[in-house]
């Protein structure tokens, strides 16, 4: 009977300790509806362009700074690795950047959302406006357009492009540089779970050769740093619990703060984060006591209000691509069967090693009865993640380009395999025996990606996968190159010009004379880019028509892919 009085005052004490994150959590939310239902639309969405970069830069250089702090307790903690475990990491990480940056082909893979990205992180950094320009030239941007996505990739961007220049050079490049990264941390991550060197190698062994990933690591896709900001806010939380103090705190809150910001899916980290801290933190329900780590969680809340505020604008009026429902169990009942074979044993073009997912089990059993909450968050990592994008209408791999929705699966599913291989091995007593193990499974690991290399290899312009858009833009660039600095393209993907630093505009501004009448008292260039979504309907018979019927065009330059579909550039005159 005192048991359970004592039990029941436990569960009180723990009840009344959460009070003031409820509270908190409560009014950041209530916030967040409040602003969204009591502000008129365009002043909102205009709030939310120029407030949300002012959040991720204050978001940004605090986990900076942060890191800088901790660096050398970063250092202290792993410092017991043997050199030769580190010489290996390093021969690992050498072979991450040589496959994402050599072997598959550098291009974008999901039209035109790449470009937009792109587009938007140049307003961020010239302008400080988290949204895509529509009309610009070298003085300004003239008509803004606010994305349903949030700004945290735009943002880094804008950093890259500070210190490297205005490029899709650079997305493609930053992709590349936090793939490879992507595989120490998921070492670290392993080790500070298991404690074990070999464990921790192959782990990142595996998530050097994942296909998917490769492929996806050399665009300017946002998954692929959703990723690394969720594999490093997972490690930020792991080295905390160990250090136990409010340096090592702010950097994690940090790191999530960022992660959550970087897609609208970001979401489902607050819940899954919230779920690491209750059961893998020994010390949390006395550190939720403590003002100061309680003021932390109140910062963390106070930077991502803004993200909140645009999600929720964004749910609320965006179609996110689908007229009917965006979530459902119609969804799932198709994309989990096709789903479930792309993590057994992958499709053609996008493949899935079957050997990580055999390992990935095997971890799981052998894990489970060492460390069942590890385990446990590990599963719901990447369960949730699965079912997630499941019950999405977008959500098969075999949906488009939508396998990268897969990238959020690997980080949970990689760590598992390499408990997994590394178990497999201590299931033998002889010394002898295991290094021929060892061997034996990275031989088989390094043979079986062999059979990967072709479509991991295959040269952009032979990519089945959106042929017609990855011809029209690499076309278009070529083109516009050659074009003067004084002209106006009109295009349906002006961001490609803008990023270029060419001056463009959307193509509905040729329906409008007293903008047409604009740009041509500012030059005599004015070009109409009668590129891929003029090949589509509606557009092909209406703006694209338009033109055609309402203008005198000259053909500038013209081009025909393999399919038959010509891309043209024509001079507009007045």
């Amino acid at each position: 009977m005192k048991r359970r009085k004592l039990k029941l005052k436990n569960i009180k004490n723990k009840l009344l300790a959460l009070l003031p994150l409820i509270i908190l959590i409560s009014l950041t939310f209530t916030l967040v509806v409040y602003f969204n239902q009591n502000t008129q639309v365009e002043i909102l969405r205009s709030n939310i362009a120029n407030i949300e970069p002012i959040f991720l830069l204050v978001n940004f250089l605090i986990l900076v700074f942060s890191f800088v702090v901790n660096f050398q307790a970063i250092k202290k903690r792993f410092s017991k690795i043997k050199l030769q475990t580190w010489a290996f990491l390093f021969f690992i990480f050498l072979i991450a950047i040589f496959l994402r940056a050599f072997v598959t082909p550098t291009t974008c893979r999901i039209f035109f959302d790449e470009d937009i990205y792109l587009e938007t992180g140049k307003e961020i950094l010239v302008r400080g406006n988290g949204s895509l320009c529509n009309y610009g030239d070298a003085l300004g941007c003239y008509e803004y357009d606010l994305m349903k996505w949030p700004n945290g990739y735009p943002f880094l961007l804008a950093v890259s492009y500070f210190f490297a220049g205005v490029s899709d050079v650079v997305g493609f490049n930053l992709n590349i540089a936090l793939g490879s990264i992507a595989v120490v941390l998921i070492f670290l991550i392993t080790y500070l779970i298991t404690k074990n060197e070999r464990a921790s190698l192959f782990s990142a062994l595996f998530f050097a050769l994942i296909p998917v990933h490769i492929m996806w690591s050399a665009t300017a896709a946002a998954e692929p740093v959703l990723l690394f900001f969720t594999t490093l806010a997972v490690f930020c939380f792991l080295f905390s619990f160990e250090q136990n103090n409010l340096k090592s705190h702010i950097m994690a809150t940090a790191s999530l703060a960022y992660a959550v910001q970087i897609k609208p899916e970001g979401l489902v980290l607050l819940p899954f984060f919230a779920l690491v801290v209750i059961l893998l933190d020994k010390q949390f329900f006395k550190k939720i006591e403590d003002k100061k780590f309680l003021a932390v969680w109140a910062i963390f809340f106070f930077l991502i209000i803004p993200y909140l505020v645009h999600m929720n604008h964004s749910f609320e009026r965006d179609t996110w691509g689908s007229e009917g429902g965006k979530f459902g169990l119609e969804y799932a009942a198709k994309n989990i069967p096709i789903n479930l074979i792309f993590w057994i044993r992958g499709y053609e073009n996008i493949e899935h090693p079957i050997l990580f997912t055999i390992f990935a089990v095997i971890g799981s059993l052998f894990w489970f009865f060492k460390n069942k909450r590890v385990t446990a968050t590990l599963l719901v990592w990447f369960f949730l993640m699965f079912f997630l994008y499941a019950f999405f209408y977008a959500g098969s791999v075999l949906y488009g380009a939508d396998v990268r929705y897969s990238l959020s699966g690997y980080p949970p599913l990689i760590i598992l395999a390499g408990i997994g291989s590394y178990s497999t091995i201590e299931f033998l007593k002889k010394k002898r025996y295991k290094r021929i193990l060892t061997l034996l499974i990275v031989s088989l690991t390094l043979i079986s990606f062999i059979f990967y290399l072709p479509s991991i290899s295959t040269p952009a312009e032979d990519i089945e996968e959106a042929r017609h858009s990855r011809a029209y833009r690499q076309f278009a660039i070529k083109t516009a190159e050659e074009f003067d600095d004084s002209c106006y393209i009109l295009s349906h993907v002006p961001s490609i010009y803008l990023v270029m630093g060419k001056n463009s505009l959307q193509t509905w501004n040729a329906q409008n004379k007293e903008r047409m009448n604009e740009i041509f008292n500012k030059t005599d260039c004015v070009i109409f880019d009668d590129g891929f979504w003029c090949h589509i309907e509606p557009y092909e018979s209406s703006i694209c028509k338009d033109i055609f019927d309402d203008y005198n065009l000259v053909l500038i330059e013209e081009y025909q892919e393999k399919t038959g579909k010509t891309y043209s550039f024509y001079k507009v005159l007045r």
